[in-house]
């Protein structure tokens, strides 16, 4: 009988220990984007296994894809995608984002140009009255380019005529001359300057003439599973600073992998802007964000005002 019930208590002991050692399952989604980067370090560099969580990534084709894969309980996490549709999703059903780790572009990092061609005769913004002015699709790019253009002196309904295009089409649109002006970001900027397709007009038009910096999106977990499993957040996001340092501190290497995630070739990944990513204890600019937030309510984007501070993660769930 003492010999049954030792075996019985070894079994429950070595069964506890097997559970107590399996790896948290958590379930992220990721997006073909350069500012999903911590999120692929993180998973090549085995910082997510160190802290013993086990990953089940999704791989998304837009920002919109994988916002609803959150909000349908498909995924846990949401690698970083624009502020757009993560504020979109604040006003729809309040409270169920929460927000970590914003990046964007800085006086430092820039993220987005104003090219043309090539060939073009070109020289000044002043000139680009009566142009065709080329962006990829959606309703927050032609507002940023409309507010652009409201900046530097043109009226965007009568000075120019704008035309979208699918956001892998922008390079090819523009050398056949469908427009005589892109206004695009990385890394389908690089990609027309490496193709010898275009010349820069204007470096860093968003964070120049809208907002400094212009802090453009964040990674973002349902507060479901935050309510449900804590400490797997607190897991999750320590992985990913530590991915972060990882690619302030060794790039190069870093965009090594950007191939793996995203259709960029290696040539463009070593040479396509990045973002700079924002960690709990770093300072950012709040003011910056909420303008954002602001100039997509006042122009339409958003049904209403979104003040993003109430929808940033505590840091008691993150340190």
């Amino acid at each position: 009988m003492k010999r049954l019930t030792t075996l019985i208590v070894v079994l429950g002991i070595i069964f506890l220990t097997s559970c107590a050692q399996k790896p948290e399952q958590v379930r992220i989604a990721l997006c073909p984007y350069t500012g999903d980067l911590p999120f692929f370090v993180a998973i090549e560099k085995g910082f997510f296994k160190e802290q013993g969580v086990e990953i089940k990534d999704t791989r998304c084709g837009n920002s919109t894809e994988a916002l609803n894969a959150l909000l349908a309980n498909k995924v846990d996490i949401i690698a970083p995608i624009s502020f757009s549709a993560l504020l979109a999703a604040e006003i729809k059903s309040p409270g169920d984002v929460k927000l970590f780790l914003p990046g964007g572009e800085s006086d430092k990092i820039v993220g987005s140009y104003l090219l043309i061609r090539k060939d073009s005769p070109l020289t000044s913004i002043e000139q680009l009255k009566g142009k065709k002015i080329g962006t990829y699709t959606g309703a927050t790019q032609l507002l940023y380019l409309r507010l652009f253009l409201k900046e530097v002196g043109l009226d965007p309904k009568k000075d120019v005529t704008i035309i979208q295009v699918g956001p892998a089409l922008q390079a090819q649109a523009l050398d056949a001359g469908q427009f005589d002006a892109l206004f695009t970001i990385e890394p389908y900027s690089t990609v027309a300057l490496e193709k010898d397709i275009a010349k820069i007009l204007v470096e860093n038009p968003r964070v120049k003439y809208i907002v400094s910096p212009f802090i453009s999106g964040s990674a973002a977990v349902s507060s479901r599973f935050l309510e449900e499993n804590p400490k797997a957040v607190k897991k999750i996001y320590k992985a990913v600073a530590k991915a972060l340092d990882f690619v302030r501190e060794n790039e190069e290497e870093a965009r090594n992998i950007l191939p793996e995630y995203t259709p960029l070739e290696k040539s463009i990944a070593q040479k396509a802007g990045l973002l700079e990513w924002y960690k709990v204890d770093e300072p950012i600019n709040m003011e910056a964000i909420q303008k954002i937030s602001d100039l997509l309510y006042k122009n339409g984007i958003l049904s209403a005002r979104v003040l993003i501070k109430d929808m940033l993660l505590d840091k008691k769930y993150l340190k």
